[in-house]
């Protein structure tokens, strides 16, 4: 089990590689504490300039008791449900796209398919050089994440960077 906030995987680190083209990873949560998040996996660059990713997510509603929910986590920005309700031991795949405007914009578009169904489209992000994707676990609880497959291309010389 992954100790709290620290990452338990830690894939990809190379100096000419910097953009993300497609985040294909698989997720299956087994248990997820009340009030907990587990599965966390966040594409990072820079400090402060992560471009987040998806976690299964306990909230605490209204009515009383939790909700689990699969979100994409915003930097920056709030987080999007993906799906409300996941099954345990069920797999979600989740197929992140980013599109960039040109090389000469730090402003880009992303969209996120679910098990093959598109639930998010033409969202705004802002351009990060990319250098790792961290797994980890917030609170207690289960989860499974592979098979994982990063594709990227290298950066062009004159690619401009969000600055903040």
């Amino acid at each position: 089990m992954a100790q709290h906030r620290a990452p338990f995987v830690s894939l990809w680190s190379r100096d000419d590689v910097r953009t993300a083209v497609c985040d294909f990873l698989t997720m299956i949560f087994y248990e997820c504490a009340d009030g907990g998040a587990v599965g966390y996996a966040v594409l990072r660059g820079p400090p402060e300039s992560d471009i987040i990713g998806p976690r299964f997510d306990s909230t605490f509603i209204d009515e009383g008791g939790y909700r689990l929910k699969l979100i994409w986590m915003g930097a920056g920005m709030v987080n999007l449900d993906l799906v409300e309700d996941p099954l345990p031991n069920k797999r979600y795949t989740i197929d992140a796209r980013f599109h960039h405007e040109s090389v000469t914009s730090a402003v880009g578009r992303l969209d996120i398919s679910v098990n093959g169904r598109l639930v998010i489209e033409g969202r705004p992000f802002n351009h990060q050089p990319l250098e790792k994707l961290d797994l980890y676990n917030l609170t207690r609880g289960r989860v499974h994440v592979g098979p994982i497959e990063l594709w990227y291309e290298k950066a062009a010389p004159n690619q401009v960077w969000c600055s903040g």
